[in-house]
């Protein structure tokens, strides 16, 4: 079970320039159909497909303010992929430090903004070419403790904020990444919503692969 954005599998090319997805959906209706190989790799079962029903959404024109948002968080993006340099740091390097101020404001004044579970995860592990030379070279850890600590309490308020939210379960995944030992108590305390579940199912994964780890040969 996973959460996935979806611009990342399909959609238009953008004609040029750095973006927040990686493909675009102009304005229009669409419909999705998912096809699941339920006993793929499975030995000795008959194969069997789960087809879900037809997914069907619009996507209509932004707003004069979400345009706003948008190129505010497209010219933070840049920064990720900037090489040029002042002294001896990139300016890269201020990318994560842009973003997380950016999401800690964003998140004060408007709580269920959706672009926030998108940043706190594909927007943290965006790394341009001069944050990666650095991280490569020894320079800059890919993970430091102020940020990670300063970015999983992030991730826990907005998880509490929108645990009703597909994006609100993306952050689930993200955070079982680094501290699976918080998932049974999230998922107790988010109850049945969507995070619930996925919080209790990353609990489940993470123990299946502890009990994996411990049963293969040394």
């Amino acid at each position: 079970m996973n959460t996935l954005v979806l611009q990342d599998l399909a959609g238009d090319e953008w004609p040029g320039g750095r973006h927040l997805f990686l493909f675009h959906f102009p304005p229009a209706e669409y419909e999705v159909h998912v096809e699941f190989a339920a006993h793929l790799g499975v030995p000795r079962t008959t194969p069997l497909t789960l087809r879900g029903p037809p997914i069907l959404f619009r996507i209509r024109a932004r707003t004069v303010a979400e345009e706003a948002e948008v190129s505010e968080l497209e010219s933070m993006w840049q920064i990720d992929w900037d090489t040029t340099r002042v002294g001896s740091h990139g300016l890269g390097a201020a990318y994560k430090a842009a973003l997380i101020d950016w999401v800690e404001r964003r998140f004060g004044e408007q709580p269920d903004d959706p672009f926030l579970p998108f940043l706190l995860d594909n927007g943290m592990y965006s790394l341009g070419p001069s944050l990666m030379k650095q991280i490569e070279a020894g320079k800059l850890p890919r993970f430091d403790p102020d940020t990670s600590e300063v970015v999983n309490s992030l991730r826990l308020g907005v998880i509490q904020r929108q645990k009703s939210s597909t994006g609100g379960t993306r952050l689930v995944q993200a955070l079982s990444a680094r501290h699976p030992d918080q998932l049974a108590a999230l998922g107790s305390a988010l109850g049945s919503t969507l995070c619930g579940e996925m919080a209790r199912y990353q609990a489940h994964v993470s123990r299946q692969l502890q009990r994996s780890r411990s049963t293969q040969p040394r």
